[in-house]
């Protein structure tokens, strides 16, 4: 049951990995807070609207990454476009066979964060 309670917590703490160095851990602890305390004060507006003020942040957000990421790949190794290739994982599952697809599953979980949520309900 506790675990419900430091659900939300853990999640904005975790949006904040690569913040977290600049910030003492109290520091991180109380911006964490104020986060979570301004999300429900604005809980009675309704979803709608706050997803309405939060859209072009994320939308910001997410355009950053990709031309943050495009920057990278054309900037340090082209190549790495080759990998999008469907050899490479015909390749992986012709030589692992079941065991690859279980590596998958352990790949989209780790990707997606629920690893750890599955080992706690293990």
């Amino acid at each position: 049951m506790l675990q419900y309670f430091f659900t939300p917590y853990s999640f904005v703490i975790l949006s904040f990995d690569k913040v977290c160095l600049l910030f003492l851990v109290g520091e991180l602890v109380l911006l964490a807070c104020v986060i979570l305390v301004g999300l429900f004060a604005l809980q009675h507006c309704g979803t709608h609207k706050v997803a309405f003020m939060f859209a072009p942040i994320v939308i910001i957000w997410l355009v950053s990454i990709l031309y943050i990421g495009l920057y990278n790949i054309i900037h340090w190794n082209p190549k790495i476009v080759h990998a999008l290739s469907p050899h490479y994982i015909i390749k992986f599952f012709s030589q692992t066979g079941k065991d690859g697809w279980i590596s998958l599953g352990g790949v989209l979980l780790s990707i997606t964060g629920m690893l750890d949520q599955e080992i706690d309900l293990a």
